[in-house]
């Protein structure tokens, strides 16, 4: 059922100001979040425990077989999630975190295209008075 067909007025809840951001975000490129269950499956020949997303984009239904979430704590000052995402079958490993942190675990690649552009967005974000979060997969 898609919520957006209905037109019905979605509100999410979050743990934290930016988990609340990043779902609003989602909201408006149309990625409805709708309900998460506890899920066994198997991959490479391994039993998971986990749980699997259910997620309505931009009018497909979507799910993603979350494996694993590491949740934001002070020494790591990030929050990861692994999951399998089904539209191309790949593993995927999603982070967000302070600027810092993640410019840190960035490829070599990464770092040489785009870290200079980045830093400059952050640069003026911060100096409008705007809170940062950067995200990678």
């Amino acid at each position: 059922h898609n919520t957006a067909d209905c037109g019905a007025q979605v509100s999410y809840q979050a743990q934290s100001p930016d988990e609340l951001a990043l779902v609003d975000f989602a909201k408006t490129q149309q990625y409805y979040f709708h309900h998460i269950v506890p899920a066994k499956f198997t991959y490479r020949g391994r039993q998971i425990e986990g749980t699997r997303l259910f997620v309505n984009i931009k009018g497909a239904e979507h799910y993603f077989d979350v494996f694993e979430v590491c949740e934001f704590n002070s020494t790591r000052k990030r929050m990861s999630v692994l999951l399998l995402d089904h539209r191309d079958g790949k593993l995927k490993l999603y982070c967000k975190g302070a600027d810092n942190v993640m410019k840190e675990r960035a490829t070599r690649d990464s770092l040489e295209k785009y870290w200079s552009f980045t830093n400059s967005s952050l640069h003026t974000f911060s100096q409008d008075g705007l809170r940062t979060l950067c995200c990678a997969y």
